[in-house]
């Protein structure tokens, strides 16, 4: 899904799938699991199913999001081995696309 949120707004919602995150523009404040993290353009973002969550665009945003699920043998749920939020920020040479 393409996402577009404009500065200032503000969701809390409950995860309950894993979601992968590519930040296109602007910068994303994410709360969850009672940690902060500052979510800017390329970066990208998984957070783990299950949780509450709470987001603040501090700026005009744009991002991808992917929902992302993984089972073995088509039955038994992989995504609980994900237990918390990974945040990658690239090094300039490895945002080129």
């Amino acid at each position: 899904i393409h996402n577009r949120w404009p500065a200032g707004y503000r969701l809390q919602q409950q995860i309950t799938a894993v979601s992968l995150w590519l930040v296109l523009q602007g910068e994303i404040e994410v709360k969850l699991q009672g940690q902060s993290w500052r979510v800017q353009q390329n970066d990208a973002f998984l957070s783990p199913s299950e949780s509450q969550r709470e987001l603040h665009l501090r700026q005009d945003s744009a991002w991808l999001s992917l929902g992302l699920r993984a089972t073995l043998f088509g039955r038994i749920d992989m995504t609980h081995t994900l237990s918390s939020p990974r945040l990658w920020q690239p090094a300039p040479d490895e945002r080129a696309l």
